[in-house]
């Protein structure tokens, strides 16, 4: 219900994120009924997802976001999958926060946020015998090297698309042409 509830149109002209306070209920609700399955702490994951949305509205609403994915992260019954989707969620809004920190807060913030990618990229966030979930592997990948390069940290960018070349050949071309990119900014950096 709650997923659904955040796919229509909100009904309310005055407040169009409606859909979203009222999913957050409904995944309360299931940790309510449910408190110690994995529906408890997948409802967080998506809890956070909706927080992300309502930030548009409320920036307070980062900080619901990333307790709602530590919550998460932190939950022995919380699958790879799970941890690694709430992993990119937080990354996902430390990025989205940082852009509206002051100046001189914003690097740290954005790196933070990149750790939290790079931990489901390279399967820091994996517990023993657990194998990374590719879907989240490579959407933390394409948002770790977009935010390596908003950084302009190209070494770190040109190792990351070696890495996921190895773990997604089936994108090598993709990762290949950004890899070239990165390389060039390299050198051009070197040269300086």
């Amino acid at each position: 219900y709650g997923d659904a509830t955040t796919r229509l149109d909100s009904t309310d002209t005055n407040q169009p994120l409606a859909n979203y306070e009222e999913a957050i209920k409904a995944f309360r609700k299931l940790q309510q009924l449910y408190p110690a399955s994995e529906l408890a702490s997948l409802s967080w994951g998506r809890i956070g997802a909706c927080y992300l949305q309502l930030a548009a509205r409320d920036a307070d609403n980062y900080t619901n976001a990333t307790r709602a994915f530590q919550r998460v992260l932190d939950d022995s019954k919380a699958s790879a999958a799970a941890r690694s989707q709430s992993e990119v969620g937080l990354g996902l809004a430390l990025t989205k926060q940082a852009a509206i920190l002051p100046e001189t807060e914003q690097a740290e913030t954005r790196q933070l946020a990149l750790q939290h990618f790079l931990n489901v990229v390279y399967g820091k966030n994996l517990r023993e015998g657990e194998t990374g979930d590719p879907f989240w592997v490579k959407k933390a990948g394409l948002e770790a090297a977009k935010l390596a390069e908003d950084l302009q940290l190209w070494e770190q960018a040109v190792g990351l698309y070696d890495y996921l070349i190895n773990a997604l050949p089936q994108l090598t071309p993709t990762w290949e042409s950004r890899k070239v990119r990165a390389r060039s900014q390299l050198a051009a950096v070197k040269v300086e």
